[in-house]
C-alpha cells in the first residue's frame, strides 16, 4: 500500500450533485450552504453543487455523464452552442476548483471495501455465485444502475492511503 504525505490544507471543496440521482453528497452540500458553513478552523471550506440541472430533474444528468467530461482535451475544448451542459459545468468548476492535474487541486473518494479472491461479486438469475478471482483490490461503482448501459458493473483499484495533516476546529 502506498503512503502519500500532503502538506497542511488551507482550503476543501465538498462536493455533491455530480450525478443527480445520487443524493447523499446534494444532502450534505445543501445542509452545509444552509447552516453556512465557509470554515473550518483555519481552513477555507466551499461547497459546490456540481450538476444542478441534473439534480433538479433526479437525474443521473441531462446530456452526458460530468465524470467523463473532466478530460484534459474537452476541459480546454472551445464551448459552442451545442456544447453539452455538462461540458460546460466542468469548465466552469475546473476554474473553480481546479486546474485539474495542479497539486493545489487533489480529488478523494473513501469508503471502500477490500475484495478478496473467492469473494462474492455477483448472484445470477439462476442462483449461481460468481466469485471474484485474483488479487486483493477495491471496487467501486458496484451495482450503480446507471452503468447497466454501458455493461461495467464496477472498476478495481488499489488503495492508496493519503495522510493529511489534522485540521483543528473551535467550537462556539
Amino acid at each position: 500500500m502506498d503512503q502519500v504525505s500532503l502538506s497542511p490544507l488551507s482550503c476543501v471543496a465538498i462536493c455533491g450533485g455530480t450525478h443527480g440521482n445520487e443524493l447523499s453528497g446534494v444532502y450534505i452540500v445543501r445542509e452545509m450552504q444552509k447552516r453556512k458553513v465557509g470554515k473550518a478552523g483555519s481552513v477555507s471550506v466551499t461547497t459546490v453543487l456540481t450538476n444542478p440541472l441534473a439534480v433538479d430533474a433526479c437525474r443521473r444528468y441531462i446530456d452526458t455523464d460530468l465524470n467523463r467530461c473532466f478530460t484534459n482535451a474537452l476541459l480546454s475544448a472551445p464551448i459552442t452552442d451545442s456544447t453539452p451542459f455538462e461540458l460546460r459545468r466542468a469548465q466552469e468548476l475546473n476554474a473553480l476548483l481546479g486546474p485539474k492535474g495542479s497539486q493545489e487541486a487533489v480529488d478523494l473518494d473513501n469508503d471502500f471495501k477490500l475484495l478478496r479472491s473467492g469473494d462474492p461479486i455477483f448472484q445470477s438469475f439462476s442462483g449461481e455465485t460468481v466469485k471474484h478471482e485474483g488479487e486483493e483490490l477495491y471496487p467501486f461503482f458496484v451495482n450503480e444502475c446507471a452503468y447497466y448501459e454501458k455493461k461495467i458493473a464496477f472498476h478495481l483499484a488499489q488503495k492508496n492511503t493519503l495522510i493529511v495533516p489534522s485540521i483543528s476546529v473551535k467550537k462556539d
